[in-house]
């Protein structure tokens, strides 16, 4: 079976079974993100992908951006058959698009046309979505716009985080990228089936600011905003003009006489809030300063009243 010539783009952790599917082909040379700073430091860390790469001698490409660089004819002169893209973070120029034998791969954690854009899957959730999947495609000069060449589904628990649901995907979406290169090495005819452009919808990237939680939302809207937001950047409100994170809920069918937003029972197993429609139950949450702990551990070391609003208008009871 043929061996092909590969350059891999990508960055965080979700690129890293894709990039493990391809390892057995002819990898040329991985293209990621400058080094960042991060943590209290500020010490440059370099990315999942690039320390993979230093593991197994690869050789590596940061440029801090694409289009101009000098980097692209260093590419061009590796002569690849495919670039693979998976989480790159960057839209590749036309001439990065043209400079392999047969085309640009991409892995993306959705069912296309649907949620095309930068978080796809933080929106599938908070869009109350059931199902979703992965889709390998053919980028063209459009955001996710290319023919798909494999696409595999899988449904959604529940109770399942942005998270947790990445991690699943970024292994379906190996699996589906590793059938599309055999399949390919052994001639087998992959038919493109062109997107449904009308059908598209956008998953934009996400904002600190779009945490922060409205209670006037049902408890259903609520709870998937939450599950979305999982581990970034964290669903928010306020409680005695301190933010106060919620990262995990439940949703109780009940209601109350009470403005959304207030604290209407304090149990060990939750913290319940009214909400526009319906009450939802807070498991576990971090107030401003502290760590993220389970709701029982929160009432321990904390005062938590009833009829106390929750919002930016927080420290008032609702009589």
């Amino acid at each position: 079976m043929r061996r092909y010539r590969i350059i891999f783009m990508g960055s965080p952790e979700f690129a890293l079974p894709a990039l493990e599917a391809v390892s057995s082909q002819s990898l040329l040379a991985v293209v990621t993100r400058p080094d960042r700073p991060s943590g209290r430091g500020l010490k440059l860390s370099p990315s999942a992908v690039k320390e993979w790469a230093l593991q197994k001698g690869i050789k590596i490409f940061q440029p801090e951006r694409l289009k101009g660089d000098s980097v692209i004819e260093e590419l061009r002169a590796l002569n690849p058959d495919f670039i693979i893209v998976a989480s790159y973070g960057k839209i590749l120029p036309p001439e990065i698009l043209k400079i392999t034998q047969y085309f640009c791969i991409n892995v993306h954690p959705s069912l296309l046309p649907k949620y095309r854009g930068a978080a796809p899957v933080p929106w599938t959730l908070i869009n109350g979505e059931t199902e979703t999947g992965v889709t390998i495609f053919e980028m063209n000069d459009e955001m996710d716009a290319g023919d798909i060449l494999v696409q595999k589904k899988t449904s959604i628990d529940p109770e399942e985080d942005a998270g947790t649901l990445l991690k699943r995907l970024a292994v379906l979406g190996a699996a589906a990228l590793h059938e599309t290169i055999e399949r390919f090495g052994r001639n087998e005819i992959i038919a493109k089936v062109e997107q449904v452009h009308s059908r598209a919808t956008y998953a934009p990237k996400l904002k600190k600011e779009d945490g922060l939680i409205n209670w006037d939302m049902s408890a259903p809207e609520i709870h998937n905003r939450i599950r979305g937001l999982n581990p970034w950047p964290g669903a928010y409100t306020f409680r005695e003009g301190r933010i106060l994170k919620i990262w995990r809920s439940g949703v109780v069918g009940d209601s109350s006489d009470k403005p959304p937003g207030t604290i209407v029972d304090v149990q060990k197993n939750g913290i319940y809030v009214q909400t526009g429609r319906d009450i939802l139950k807070i498991g576990e949450l971090q107030l401003e300063g502290g760590r993220r702990i389970s709701c029982s551990d929160f009432i321990v070391g904390h005062k938590i009243e009833r009829l106390i609003k929750l919002g930016m208008d927080t420290g008032r009871k609702n009589d």
